[in-house]
This record gives structure tokens, C-alpha cells and sequence, in this order.
């Protein structure tokens, strides 16, 4: 998945007319096919080749953030976790997800990306959320209750329209995952603008996408939460064979993914943009489109869809968004300062 998420994390500068976009061929281009590799930089000639009628101001700024970028890769980290039994962690040998190794050979997504630099703040655990609802505390009956009624493989609580939410911001394996989902939105709705000011709102979408990326893995890593076919199937013997609608991600549940890369690109695109109507198409559903009102309604929408889907909670859904949130302001008000 990360080979996929590189490719797109910091392209906001290949929104400008050149010819390697109208091609569709992406600034940031990876240099090696293996998921596992983290020692991915990127050529600084990129911005000439792909950027030949941006201004100069634009390459510069652009220049600026991959050189950070670059400094910050992480090279050769070996594939080490903790493993845990106790209940509300990660069960290490399930019907659900083997933690170590996958059956098929391929290992858990990414568990050292949360030990990567961000581009706009010291560490990754600088906006670490608390930990998780636990058996026992307020509010976490609840949560179990939610998922297991709606994300339900043979749910008949979850109308079709939630189904078909869960399916349109599913962004699986293949996909340009929830980012990329993100991006086309963020060229949608730039696409009337000055290059230039494209150009910086779709960076700075970008450096939000990427470090809330690593904040979002730091969640998931240190608290090693456990997903909620796990924490149903042990809930009750009577729910022993639940199944949820998605096919759960080989990595820990809390915070939401999702949620945190939604929470981040409504605020930054909301901070440039104000509250606006727009639409956005699905590639791998046919184009299906959907219409929103507004960046923040997309984002409850695509945090919600994990528990349709059946492989979140609802308060890692909220605690991922509000994650997002907080690594964008910081992003929002620290990237024009850096570069100046």
C-alpha cells in the first residue's frame, strides 16, 4: 500500500499544465515496486521535467519540500513489532488477521511508517490521541454494538446507500488508497484556479496527507488496537462466526485511517476554499459519483463508511478525524513559515 501512497503523498505540484500530467504521470514516480521499501527519495530534476510551465516561485517552493522530503526518508528498517495477547490488543493468530506473518506470505502494512519524520513537526507522536475505549469503560458496549449491527456482512439494519458509501471510500489494495481519493477531489475543485495557487493548496494538501499519515501509524503501532471482528467474535459465543462486510486492513485498528487522511484534507482544503459544494467520482466503481456538501460532510461520510464497512469503531472513527484536524492546522500555519 505505501508504494501506492509515495506515489501520491506530495504530488500537488503536477497539477500544472504540463505534458508528463496530461499524460497522467505523477511528479513523485517510485523508484522501486517493493511495498516494504522505505528508502524512497525523489529527484529534484522531477520538477523540471514535469514542471515546465510552472512559474519560477512555484519550482522553488516545490524544490523547498522535496528536499525535506528526501532528508526525512527512513532507509533500511528491519520489520520488528511487539506482539500481544491481552484483551483489547491485537490477537496475534486469528480467523481475522495473523499480525506476524499473512498466509500468503505478504507481512502486516507498514509498521514502522508511524517512525518516520514528519515534514512540519518533531516527532511522530507529537499529536498522539489517548488511548481507546476499553472493555468496561463508558461508551465502549456501545461502539461494539454499532459496528457489529452495521458493518454486519449480512446486515439488515445497513441500508443500501451505507453499503454503497462503505464501497465508494473503501479505497483498497489497487486503489490510490484514501489520499488519492482525497487528491482528485482537491484537483476538482482547484481546477479554476492560478497555477500557482493550485499549486500551493494542493502541496500543502499534501504534506498534510503525508504527516498525518505517520501520526495516524504512530496510533496504530503504539496502542496496537484490536480490530472489530476480533473484539466481537470473543464478545459472545453467539456471534463466534461474525463476519464483517469489508475485508479488515493487515494492520492495527486505532485510529481510523481513513478518518485521520479525511479529517486532514477537508481542513486544508476548507482553509483555502471555504464551505463548497462539489462532487467527486469513484475510478474503481465505474465512476460512480457522489455530491457533497461541503469538505467536512464528505469527511463524516468517508470516517462512517469504515463502520459500515464493519472494521472500525466509531470513536477511532472520531478520534481519527479529529487527528486529521489537528496535523492540518499545524501543517496550515507552519508551511508558509518554513518556506519563507
Amino acid at each position: 500500500m505505501w508504494g501506492l501512497l509515495r506515489n501520491i503523498f506530495v504530488l500537488g505540484a503536477i497539477v500544472l499544465a504540463s505534458p508528463a500530467f496530461a499524460q497522467g504521470t505523477h511528479l513523485f514516480s517510485p523508484l522501486t515496486t517493493d511495498p516494504l521499501d522505505t528508502a524512497f527519495q525523489v529527484p529534484l530534476s522531477h520538477v523540471e521535467t514535469h514542471l515546465l510551465n510552472a512559474p519560477e516561485a512555484s519550482r522553488l517552493y516545490l524544490e523547498h519540500w522535496i528536499t525535506r522530503y528526501n532528508a526525512s526518508v527512513l532507509s533500511d528498517r528491519k520489520l520488528l513489532w511487539p506482539k500481544s495477547s491481552e484483551p483489547g490488543e491485537i490477537q496475534p493468530w486469528t480467523s481475522e488477521v495473523n499480525y506476524t506473518w499473512q498466509p500468503n506470505g505478504y507481512p502486516i502494512v507498514s509498521p514502522n511508517w508511524g517512525l518516520n519524520t514528519p515534514f512540519t513537526f518533531d516527532r511522530p507522536d507529537r499529536f498522539r490521541p489517548s488511548p481507546p475505549l476499553r472493555m468496561g469503560d463508558a461508551g465502549y458496549d456501545a461502539a461494539l454494538n454499532d459496528v457489529l449491527i452495521y458493518g454486519d456482512l449480512h446486515s439488515e439494519v445497513r441500508t443500501p446507500d451505507q453499503s454503497l458509501i462503505s464501497a465508494f471510500w473503501a479505497n483498497g489494495p489497487g486503489t490510490g488508497t484514501s489520499p488519492g481519493q482525497w487528491n482528485l477531489i482537491g484537483l476538482n475543485v482547484t481546477s479554476h484556479l492560478p497555477p500557482e495557487t493550485r499549486t500551493e493548496i494542493m502541496l500543502v494538501l499534501n504534506i498534510a496527507l503525508y504527516d498525518v499519515g505517520i501520526a495516524a501509524w504512530d496510533a496504530k503501532y503504539h496502542y496496537q488496537y484490536w480490530r472489530p471482528q476480533t473484539a466481537i467474535t470473543a464478545s459472545d459465543p453467539e456471534y463466534a462466526d461474525w463476519e464483517p462486510m469489508m475485508q479488515p486492513p493487515f494492520h492495527p485498528e486505532y485510529v481510523s485511517g481513513h478518518s485521520a487522511f479525511s479529517g486532514a484534507a477537508s481542513t486544508v482544503l476548507q482553509h483555502y476554499l471555504g464551505n463548497v459544494d462539489f462532487c467527486v467520482v469513484a475510478p474503481e466503481l465505474s465512476d460512480l459519483e457522489r455530491c457533497y456538501e461541503g469538505f467536512e460532510a464528505a469527511a463524516q461520510e468517508a470516517g462512517r463508511s469504515r463502520i459500515f464497512g464493519g472494521i472500525h469503531f466509531e470513536f477511532s472513527n472520531q478520534a481519527g478525524l479529529k487527528l486529521g484536524r489537528d496535523v492540518a492546522e499545524h501543517v496550515i500555519s507552519t508551511v508558509k513559515l518554513s518556506v519563507d
